[in-house]
């Protein structure tokens, strides 16, 4: 289907989705993902989604087309109440997939939402488990 590899990053983690065509040995680069940027590409620009509304967006872009506009798609974790955000683990997202997103584009972009989730949202517990 595809697979997804983490670019080198200073400040701005970026992503690279690669798919792969039924009898093709080489993958190709079919995405580029990354939070919305400022100051030339070095800094996250937190306030794209709006200003304290706690919106984390990963926007999903053609390569070569990464501008402020230039988004086909994004996967932004969502706010989801003072509740579940204080006392669970508990994240909500939402995925906006891209218009040329064949079925397998839309399951290897499903698995780097997991994969955003797992580095940037889940709690490392220091407790070891006992039996």
């Amino acid at each position: 289907m595809g697979k997804v590899k983490e670019d080198c990053w200073y400040c701005v983690p970026s992503y690279s989705l690669y798919s792969v065509a039924q009898g093709q040995q080489e993958p190709t680069l079919k995405y580029k993902i990354h939070m919305p940027t400022c100051c030339g590409g070095v800094c996250v620009n937190v306030c794209k989604e709006g200003c304290c509304n706690c919106r984390i967006p990963f926007y999903i872009y053609t390569p070569g087309k990464q501008g402020d506009n230039d988004e086909i798609g994004k996967i932004v974790k969502v706010w989801s109440g003072l509740g579940t955000e204080l006392f669970t683990d508990a994240d909500k997202f939402e995925l906006l997939f891209p218009t040329d997103a064949d079925p397998g584009n839309k399951a290897t972009l499903l698995g780097m939402l997991f994969l955003l989730n797992t580095m940037f949202f889940e709690r490392q517990n220091n407790k070891s488990v006992e039996m």
